[in-house]
């Protein structure tokens, strides 16, 4: 699971990002600490790790937090 801080005008842009990435599996905006809450599934660590870090990146987000179980 992800939580991003995000520029709230730029919600559209990290929305249609979000829908071309085959990991995310789910994402809600919310209120509170965070903007955004990204659900991911992928079969390594280390590709949760290149997702995370291409989401991370994404214009308009401006934080995140990755948490794992497993």
């Amino acid at each position: 699971m992800m939580l991003l801080n995000a520029d709230y005008k730029k919600l559209d842009y990290i929305q249609k990002k979000l829908e071309m990435i085959r990991e995310v599996k789910l994402f809600f905006t919310c209120f509170g600490r965070y903007d955004v809450v990204v659900f991911l599934e992928a079969e390594s660590y280390e590709k949760i790790k290149n997702v995370s870090s291409e989401i991370s990146g994404t214009y308009g987000c401006l934080g995140s937090e990755t948490l794992i179980e497993g």
